[in-house]
């Protein structure tokens, strides 16, 4: 059985910077080590991004002491004007055999003002989603 749970995203909407914010840790929402205790094996992310940026996907070996990049993706700009309320693609994360797993988002330097990131953890789905 598939089971879609979808989860809050942090780090707060990111401003005209270029830094890094963690959407999702692991370690923290679930419990250091549990993710795969809780069966999680996969993640989806979608968002409403009036400015570029790059997403980041790392894992961790040891419960969050070391963070390892598993992928990047850049993300061209979306939102304001005609594109308003289109999300970009829907990115999808195999999470199997991951301890642990943090997604993060690399700003473009302008603030993403009209921020909607959506985040979709699974269960019991190890087949690409999309």
């Amino acid at each position: 059985m598939i089971e879609d749970i979808i989860v809050g995203v942090s780090g707060g909407t990111p401003a005209a910077d270029s830094n890094e914010y963690v959407l999702f840790d692991s370690t923290i929402a679930l419990g250091a080590g549990l993710m795969q205790v809780k069966g999680i094996d996969r993640g989806q992310f979608m968002v409403d991004n009036p400015a570029a940026g790059t997403l980041k996907s790392y894992w961790s070996p040891d419960k969050g002491t070391t963070w390892n990049l598993n992928s990047t993706t850049s993300v061209a700009a979306r939102g304001g004007g005609a594109t308003s309320g289109i999300l970009a693609s829907p990115f999808d994360y195999s999470l199997s055999g991951f301890a642990d797993w943090k997604l993060a988002w690399l700003n473009s330097g302008t603030a993403q003002t009209g921020w909607q990131p959506t985040l979709t953890l699974s269960r019991g789905q190890k087949a690409l989603s999309f």
